[in-house]
């Protein structure tokens, strides 16, 4: 569930919620001068495409280096013995 939260939700997120930010931000800091940023027309297209972006990498980056077996090895997940946990390991074929 993390994992999943971590390299979908997250990153389509991220550009909506900097966006908001910086929305924020600039109507603080520049209250009453001219044309300011609103939250009526965000930019819908750039920031789901920006969020896509990201999940891609995250996806790519999760793939590329958590993988600690080579192919046909294989993996014993973690097992509770004796009212003890054994962590998981690689066995090499």
């Amino acid at each position: 569930m993390l994992r999943k939260l971590l390299t979908i939700v997250l990153p389509i997120a991220l550009p909506f919620v900097v966006y908001y930010l910086y929305i924020t931000w600039a109507r603080m800091r520049g209250a009453g001068q001219g044309q300011q940023p609103g939250y009526k027309d965000p930019p819908w297209p750039w920031l789901a495409a920006g969020g896509v972006v990201l999940m891609a990498a995250a996806l790519i980056a999760w793939r590329v280096l958590s993988d600690p077996a080579a192919p046909g090895a294989e993996i014993v997940p973690d097992r509770y013995i004796d009212g003890q946990v054994e962590p998981s390991y690689v066995v090499e074929e």
